[in-house]
Formats: structure tokens, sequence, C-alpha cells
């Protein structure tokens, strides 16, 4: 969600057909590219990797977006899993 309080991600949620996202708020307007911008920052500071590990690929002018990780699995997961015990379990 663009133009939030501060940039913040506060679980997952599920979308209509039962697909899972993560409720993710960023304070950059949907301008020129700075929500999907600010999103990318968000997520790598999160999940500890660099920046131009991650990208939209789906979604740049959507509310809903696909992010791509780019990296070694073996090194990924492991960040990626000890995030997921962090945060809040959907409804």
């Amino acid at each position: 969600t663009p133009r939030a309080r501060q940039n913040r991600v506060t679980g997952l949620g599920h979308l209509e057909d039962g697909g899972l996202v993560i409720n993710a708020y960023v304070t950059s307007p949907p301008d020129k590219g700075k929500a999907n911008k600010a999103l990318v920052k968000l997520l790598s500071n999160i999940w500890g990797v660099g920046p131009r590990s991650l990208s939209v690929i789906e979604g740049s002018r959507d509310r809903y977006k696909s992010v791509l990780i780019i990296g070694e699995a073996n090194i990924l997961m492991p960040k990626l899993n000890a995030w997921l015990e962090t945060i809040k379990p959907p409804e």
C-alpha cells in the first residue's frame, strides 16, 4: 500500500482465491515506480539481501505485486524461513 504513515510489513493476508500475500506499506506515492522501489528496499532490508536481488516482475502498476528474489537458495531460504517465523499468520 503506497502513501502509508511508515514503511512496514504487518504480516500475511489472504487473497480471494486463497493465495497468501505479504501486507506491506510504504510511504512513497505510486508515481513513476517510487512505491515499487520503496517496496524493494523495504523487503531487502527485512530479508537481509541486497536490493539488486529483488525486482517487481508482475503488477508494477497494480496493488498486488510479484517480487522475484535472485540468489542462492541455500542462503536465502534460511533467511526467509526465519522471517516467516516472526510475522503474524493470516486469520
